[in-house]
């Protein structure tokens, strides 16, 4: 049976009511997909760089929510077969340059395939603020590319 690990950002975490309540998307993908399992660990307001920076560790998000890194998830609660990516969100708000983020993303991707896994890369999706500001909107086009 396959694992799968979702990786990534608050979409990731299910985010909502201002961090008062979370509903991931996890359980919908098992359910879509089939599969056995499929573990989540999303952190809230969390860039591409700091989930790249802790692939190690545990650490807490902007809610307080202590989770592992990446890495650290692969080896304690793996091995896992897949890992989907989803990161870059918070990114654009923090005004990060495209290649910074889609090397981030890259240097995420590189991490799970050297533990073993497949990757799935989730595009940044379309924002409120990406429809409103064209220079966001810019910077999430190229970064997805």
């Amino acid at each position: 049976p396959m694992r799968l690990l979702i990786y990534g950002d608050s979409l990731t975490a299910g985010y909502h009511s201002n961090g008062l309540r979370f509903s991931p998307w996890a359980p919908a993908l098992r359910a879509l997909l089939g599969v056995e399992a499929v573990d989540a660990v999303g952190h809230s307001g969390w860039t591409s760089s700091e989930m790249r920076a802790a692939m190690d560790e545990e650490a807490a998000d902007v809610c307080g929510l202590k989770k592992p890194g990446m890495r650290l998830a692969m080896r304690t609660q793996g091995p896992f077969d897949a890992v989907v990516i989803l990161a870059g969100t918070n990114d654009l708000a923090s005004e990060g340059s495209p290649e910074r983020i889609s090397g981030s993303i890259q240097l995420l991707h590189a991490a799970a395939r050297a533990e073993g896994a497949r990757t799935v890369a989730m595009a940044i999706p379309e924002s409120l603020a990406a429809r409103h500001v064209p220079a966001l909107a810019a910077t999430r086009a190229v970064a997805n590319e």
